[in-house]
């Protein structure tokens, strides 16, 4: 009887799922939802994780690493696949969906504990890491915002989105890469960094950084450009490098 039950609901999602691409629908709008916790227990060096579609929040903990996964499904839940290898765990919800058009995927909030590396392979939602001590971050994102707030020393702050806003605040980093193809930048860094790039092809960039001698360069096809606060010296060890095609540019001390 089972059986019987899910060929028909089968067959009628079928018939639902072709009639909505034949109509060039692209999502159904059905939602069901579920939560699970996870725990991982050991010593990492790095945290990855491939979202997908699904929001990414990060924040932080004392050891260990827990992963909050709230499920958004139609017919089956997605399964949250966790692997660890040589000190680095992956993170990564897999399942079978007819995409844009079934509802498959998990928005996840997790724990990471001071002097990780945390990386964020692509996928089309949010990524925000709140408060979080880690020793670099290399975070990108094919379609939405992200927002990195992030204390003690790192190396690399590297996070770039193809569609959306990115925002980076940090008390201290050695240097600074942020990108947008289609969104604002801004980045507030509370000790003099290094190096700062700063991307946008259709936003404003906005920087907030200590007082101090940089070597600047700016660049934008159609917009402002104001630097105030800084001093300018072409030899400077510390560079900062900020372009968009189509924006404002505003640099300050902070």
């Amino acid at each position: 009887m089972k059986s019987l039950l899910l060929v028909i609901l089968f067959l009628v999602l079928a018939i639902v799922v072709a009639g909505a691409i034949a109509l060039g629908v692209t999502n159904l709008g059905v939602d069901r939802t579920a939560t699970k916790n996870h725990l991982v227990t050991g010593t990492l060096r790095e945290v990855v994780v491939k979202p997908g579609r699904g929001n990414v929040e990060f924040v932080p903990a004392f050891k260990l690493v827990r992963v909050s996964e709230t499920q958004h499904y139609l017919i089956e839940k997605p399964e949250l696949e966790l692997t660890r290898a040589n000190g680095v765990l992956t993170i990564e919800p897999k399942c079978d969906d007819y995409p844009g058009v079934v509802v498959c995927y998990s928005d996840m909030r997790i724990t990471v504990p001071p002097g990780v590396k945390v990386t964020v392979d692509g996928g089309k939602g949010d990524v925000d890491l709140r408060a979080v001590d880690i020793r670099a971050a290399h975070v990108e994102t094919g379609s939405g915002d992200i927002e990195l707030g992030v204390i003690g020393r790192p190396g690399l702050l590297w996070a770039h989105s193809d569609s959306g806003d990115v925002e980076l605040v940090a008390a201290s980093a050695r240097a600074v890469d942020v990108r947008s193809s289609s969104g604002d930048v801004q980045v507030d860094v509370g000790a003099k960094p290094r190096r700062v790039l700063a991307r946008s092809d259709d936003g404003d960039i906005e920087l907030a950084l200590p007082r101090g001698i940089y070597a600047v360069k700016t660049t934008t096809s159609s917009g402002d450009v104001s630097v105030r606060g800084l001093s300018r010296n072409a030899a400077s060890a510390s560079s900062i490098d900020a372009r968009t095609d189509s924006g404002d540019i505003d640099m300050r001390p902070r």
